[in-house]
């Protein structure tokens, strides 16, 4: 009994960390890419800083508020997977699976409903990006507890 509490306790931190990961670098990495892309070369930098800085808040906020409920099924899943399969490889493979699986399918169902798969829209480069982001904590982060 206290070793399925340990880690039920351990696959719900190691869930929040990755999602919380995921909501920080995310818009980071989007805005990155969208400055590369666009340039903000007629803005001043003082524009571009505050304006950067409102953006990436707004963006972090909205992460929260769309990947609430999607990290909720993460963590299901995870502990789910955790208490199946016996085989650290398999158990990250399928974790990283649904992880990846989770955020695109979030992404598609709030952001593009009609229009999944155009690579110039924005909002692909948002799920990309929320995508390398999980993707990236899911395989950072230790799943399984260190032996004590």
């Amino acid at each position: 009994m206290i070793m399925i509490n340990r880690m039920i306790c351990y696959t719900f931190g190691y869930s929040i960390r990755v999602w919380l990961t995921s909501v920080v670098m995310a818009p980071m990495l989007f805005m990155i890419l969208t400055f590369c892309n666009e340039g903000v070369y007629h803005q001043s930098f003082k524009q571009v800083l505050h304006n950067s800085l409102f953006g990436y808040l707004a963006f972090v906020f909205l992460e929260v508020c769309f990947s609430f409920i999607p990290w909720m099924a993460f963590l299901v899943a995870v502990q789910y997977t955790v208490s199946v399969v016996a085989k650290p490889a398999v158990r990250i493979w399928l974790v990283f699976t649904e992880g990846i699986l989770l955020t695109a399918a979030t992404c598609i169902i709030y952001l593009s409903p009609n229009n999944v798969f155009n690579v110039t829209d924005k909002v692909t480069c948002v799920m990309i990006c929320n995508c390398i982001c999980m993707g990236w904590g899911i395989w950072y982060y230790r799943l399984e507890p260190a032996e004590d």
